[in-house]
């Protein structure tokens, strides 16, 4: 790496940490009277609990689904909470093989064949574990339900998401038939939105997730 690409690295750094600073004492100020659970399809519900200091009260951190499956889940939420976590060696979607045989992530299972691919455990007993101790503390009288459009999104699905009972909200990379549907433009002519977790700052404008969960109180 040259010089000027040493550099240009060192003040990417430094940028991306002031403004995550920012970020963490914005959230933390505004959500100080907050109770939530996020129940989310993906990693990126999980950053507010990291930016703001709190326990994860929801079990969906560090992992994801496909989409037929959260629907599933979201739509018995209640019911799936109460199963007991089991795993499965290989998936039935195709597309995430390579990347499970290169990192060997656990996969679970529940009922009705539903997955839960636990891309950030090393193993089965973590995943578990956290799994269990974290979605006792789901709160479903303050629980707020986000998905987005990755992992086999189909339009089908949409009257479905429209129809569940919490206070919830759709991120899409495109405009989509939907009551609920937010278009985050940092994603413009993709097919899904990308990285949330990584790309929150630049997802802000359109979506601030912060002010969403003030709102629906």
């Amino acid at each position: 790496m040259g010089l000027v690409s040493k550099v240009a690295f060192k003040l990417r750094y430094i940028y991306n940490h002031l403004v995550n600073r920012i970020y963490s004492k914005y959230a933390t100020y505004k959500l100080k009277k907050s109770e939530f659970t996020i129940i989310c399809n993906n990693c990126f519900g999980g950053h507010l609990y990291e930016a703001t200091n709190r326990p994860y009260n929801t079990p969906t951190v560090g992992l994801y689904f496909f989409a037929e499956d959260y629907m599933k889940f979201i739509e018995n939420l209640d019911l799936y909470l109460k199963e007991d976590l089991k795993f499965i060696s290989k998936s039935r979607f195709e597309e995430c093989h390579t990347e499970h045989e290169a990192n060997r992530y656990p996969i679970g299972i529940l009922s009705n064949n539903l997955e839960i691919h636990f891309l950030h455990y090393k193993t089965e007993e973590e995943a578990k574990s956290k799994w269990n101790r974290r979605k006792e503390r789901v709160n479903l009288k303050n629980l707020l339900i986000i998905m987005n459009d990755q992992n086999r999104f189909s339009n089908d699905l949409m009257s479905r998401f429209d129809a569940i009972k919490y206070p919830k909200v759709f991120l899409s990379s495109k405009e989509r038939q939907g009551n609920n549907v937010k278009v985050i433009s940092y994603y413009k002519g993709k097919d899904c939105v990308g990285d949330m977790y990584n790309d929150k700052i630049k997802c802000f404008k359109d979506f601030d997730l912060v002010s969403w969960i003030i709102n629906q109180k």
